[in-house]
């Protein structure tokens, strides 16, 4: 049991600033008794339909930084911040955060590491690629020198400039984000270990990397380009696993162990520049994450991972983690009955979550606040 569990609503600064501050603050960290408030700082792009005051509202954007940067932190990179068009000359984080220093209630900031808006789309030699040499729109690769000095000096900027409980760092991994794009057609169903293939970084600095790790990238490519050949062509066994391939495939299994070591000595600079928490969000789902390499996670504070259904609260843990936090989308938290919201959030409290975050305020129908309420009631007495 954890006797000092703690629970965030996540939330985009828009929702917050349209509500009002003060509003949303009494109402999450009053009526529902949450610890604090994490908002969006470094947005990916973007589509979200809601209801607002009993009307149906879409939003637009294209991404981007949702501050005011600091220019001198991000000297060291040729990749220069980009303020998302409605935060321009608003500093959203700003207002944010002088309320909740106001009150003492604790904020966290959430950042997408590599798919913050428009980042990507810009500096294509910046951004990942796939085996077909064809460079991400949306996926900035960490390996990318100017990449990993960017993130160091945002997280510099961001706990220096604010008084924050926590850093919460999402899309923290190296892959070709276009191969889970659900608008990508095919003419078969592509399985999941071929989308994970198919994901798989070769851009220049990834190829340096495995090179002055002594590893030779062709062989892995080969084996990428040979597996997404044959998923596409639908004569892919229906036996064939991630872990298989990776037992018969020791060229790819080097090469994705050095993106996993380049990851976690970009995530240490990343948490001796943090001034606050780092908590770092599990890059993929456990079942991918157990099979494919992937950054060291008792490097961050905590380790919080994403779940879509309730019933998948009891076996995310991460074993490797210092202390582990549960995040539940505003899609299990909505689609879910009340009943199992509040004991699932009991559960994972005995169970010895630190936290709960909940996304999002401004996803999250009316009709589910009281089910939070309830449950974060219960997380408590069950953890003390």
């Amino acid at each position: 049991m954890n006797p000092t569990i703690t629970t965030f609503l996540t939330a985009h600064p828009s929702d917050v600033l349209d509500a009002g501050v003060d509003f949303v603050l009494d109402r999450v960290c009053g009526e529902l008794g949450a610890t604090g408030l994490a908002v969006w700082a470094a947005l990916p792009a973007t589509n979200r339909l809601c209801v607002r005051q009993d009307a149906a509202c879409f939003d637009s954007s294209p991404g981007g930084l949702l501050f005011a940067p600091q220019a001198r932190h991000y000297q060291a990179s040729r990749l220069k911040p980009i303020v998302a068009p409605d935060a321009k000359g608003r500093d959203p984080l700003a207002r944010i955060a002088a309320a909740c220093d106001q009150r003492s209630t604790p904020l966290r900031v959430c950042v997408s590491a590599t798919r913050t808006g428009l980042l990507a789309a810009r500096h294509s030699e910046m951004a990942a690629k796939s085996f077909l040499d064809v460079a991400s729109q949306k996926s900035l690769c960490p390996a990318n020198p100017d990449v990993g000095a960017y993130l160091v000096g945002l997280a510099r900027d961001l706990s220096e400039s604010h008084h924050l409980a926590g850093v919460h760092f999402a899309d923290f991994t190296i892959h070709w984000s276009e191969a889970f794009d659900p608008t990508l057609e095919t003419g078969v169903e592509v399985a999941d270990v071929v989308r994970t293939l198919l994901s798989v970084c070769f851009c220049e600095s990834c190829r340096q990397a495995a090179g002055a790790a002594g590893v030779e990238f062709e062989p892995a490519l080969a084996l990428v380009k040979a597996v997404v050949e044959k998923g596409l062509a639908g004569s892919l066994g229906s036996d064939v696993c991630l872990k298989s391939i990776l037992a018969d495939g020791e060229p790819l299994a080097k090469y994705l162990n050095v993106q996993a070591d380049v990851l976690s000595t970009l995530l240490e600079r990343i948490r001796d520049a943090c001034s606050c928490d780092l908590i770092l969000d599990r890059p993929f789902n456990p079942p991918i994450a157990d099979a494919v390499p992937n950054v060291d996670m008792s490097i961050p504070a905590a380790v919080a991972t994403s779940v879509d259904a309730l019933h998948d609260a009891a076996t995310v843990a991460c074993f490797a983690a210092r202390r582990n936090e549960i995040r539940f989308t505003a899609r299990a938290l909505a689609t879910a009955p009340a009943s199992q919201v509040v004991t699932t959030m009991g559960d994972v409290a005995r169970a010895g979550f630190a936290a709960i975050v909940l996304d999002d305020y401004g996803l999250l129908p009316e009709t589910t606040f009281d089910a939070i309420r309830q449950g974060i009631r219960f997380a408590r007495r069950s953890a003390g």
